[in-house]
């Protein structure tokens, strides 16, 4: 699934098993070629989709009990993931099951004889209408409602009394913002556009976001520009320069350094978990290839070095596929486990789903492991320290994540606006609830200065490499580390 990924569709959430089209030019396969068994009306259980495959290409459409919005762009997605290989059958052929590339955890899609009788009508796109069918999205689908203490009925029933059928779009945007103000989901967002200008609406902001946000205002400068910087900063300075001394290697898309630092210490900073391949979205496999050869290369690099610890650095990670992180985290693993569990608030059947990992059969790396979060850890990168933190040799340190973690369900607003929500609910290895919280580390420690976000980050990291030369964060004598691990 991919969740939060930082260089695309304008640095907000995405996510595929939510369908997310985030502008997508892909066109939608014909029914003919869709697997046998696809052909009919399908209505998913939760996530709210309607797909009607019995025309000659498929339509898909967002269904509540008050709208039902179609969506071809999420159409053609849908057909691209209908595919032999990513679909089960029940016996009786009532019910498909469907899911991306890569990952197991499947939307069960049920027969139904006939569309809703309002799916394929021709809908209004007043203000009004928009406003009731974000209302109703939110309310059908939204997961966390009482974890952000918000009464949504009572909330949105008041801000509808501030809309008239002479609302501007950017009135409407703004009684919009104002409405989701309180939930601060880093998965929920509002991608619009106000007279020709694109707008993006996302009440989750990180601590460093907020620190940004107060320099930006103290110095009448502008957020965006803060943020290209402390990225070029943390990426090309922080990490390539001061921590790996330009003695690193930066691989897959340039989403991942790595190398040894104070002579036996390996160190590897991921900033998100897709794009490795260079090609955008919807490149899993080739992502994947990249990512195995990224991971061989610092797995040996590690090894050689007889490395006694190795780092691995989170504190920007943006997130991406969910079955990338269990990957890089399966390099590390000296044991099976379960990863963590998921199921869609929004269905009827809320029975978690367990996700596990498994020692990778190749080359790996079972030493010590150090886990350095932060704030600006989200998403997939959250996925990934729950992995690593289910293996006995890694100790997690640094600051609490984002807590940012269902994959987002994307909506079509009948205006053509995109809503994106979380709707589904993780718990970790232990059965903990981490949404809106966020996971504690083993080890807290300040990563980024409060008030200036700029400083911190080196500083903690060679803070943990003296205390790994110190002889802390050894692996428990349970795990029987070694460091050629197959």
């Amino acid at each position: 699934m991919l969740k939060n990924y930082y260089p695309s569709c304008l640095a907000i959430s995405v996510s595929m098993l939510a369908l997310s089209a985030c502008g997508t030019s892909m066109q939608a396969r014909p029914v003919a070629d869709l697997p046998p068994g696809v052909a009919g009306i399908w209505k998913s259980n939760g996530y709210g989709y309607v797909l009607d495959a019995t025309e000659e290409y498929p339509r898909l459409f967002h269904h509540t009990l008050e709208f039902c919005v179609e969506d071809t762009d999420t159409a053609a997605l849908l057909s691209y993931y209908l595919t032999p290989d990513n679909l089960a059958y029940d016996s009786e052929g009532r019910a498909i099951y469907f899911s991306p590339t890569l990952e197991d955890y499947k939307i069960e899609l049920q027969s139904i004889p006939r569309r809703p009788q309002t799916c394929g009508l021709e809908l209004a796109s007043d203000p009004l209408t928009v406003f009731d069918s974000f209302a109703s999205y939110m309310d059908t689908h939204y997961a966390f409602f009482d974890l952000y203490d918000v009464d949504w009925k009572k909330a949105a029933a008041a801000s509808r009394q501030n809309i008239s059928s002479k609302t501007t779009d950017g009135e409407l945007a703004d009684i919009l913002a104002e409405l989701i103000e309180p939930i601060q989901d880093a998965h929920l967002s509002l991608e619009l556009k106000v007279k020709g200008k694109e707008r993006v609406l996302n009440p989750g902001r990180s601590s460093v976001g907020n620190a940004l946000r107060r320099i930006a205002e103290r110095d009448g400068t502008s957020i965006k520009k803060l943020n290209n910087q402390m990225m070029q900063q943390y990426w090309m300075t922080d990490v390539k320069k001061d921590i790996l001394n330009g003695d690193g290697k930066m691989m897959a898309d340039d989403m991942i350094q790595f190398g040894i630092v104070s002579d036996n210490i390996g160190y590897i900073a991921i900033a998100a978990e897709a794009g490795y391949a260079g090609k955008g979205e919807y490149s899993e496999d080739a992502d994947l290839a990249v990512l195995n050869e990224t991971l061989d290369q610092a797995i040996s690099t590690f090894n050689e070095a007889s490395a006694k610890a190795v780092i691995i650095d989170l504190s920007v990670n943006f997130g991406g596929y969910d079955f990338i992180s269990r990957a890089i985290a399966e390099r590390f693993a000296v044991q099976p486990s379960l990863a963590y569990t998921k199921y869609a608030a929004d269905s009827s059947n809320q029975t978690p789903y367990p996700i596990s990992i498994t020692p990778y059969a190749g080359s790996r790396y079972t030493g010590p492991v150090v886990l350095v979060t932060s704030n600006v850890t989200v998403s997939a990168g959250e996925m990934l320290t729950m992995a690593l933190r289910t293996q006995p040799n890694v100790t997690h340190v640094g600051e609490t994540t984002r807590g940012a973690h269902s994959d987002v369900l994307e909506k079509k607003l009948p205006n053509g606006w995109r809503l994106k929500l979380s709707n589904e609910v993780y718990h970790d290895h232990e059965g903990k609830f981490w949404e809106g919280r966020g996971i504690p580390p083993h080890v807290p420690m300040q990563i980024f200065k409060p008030d200036n976000p700029f400083e911190g980050h080196v500083e903690a990291i060679l803070s943990i490499i003296d205390r790994i030369d110190k002889g802390e964060f050894s692996a428990p004598s349970s795990s029987k580390p070694h460091h050629r691990g197959k």
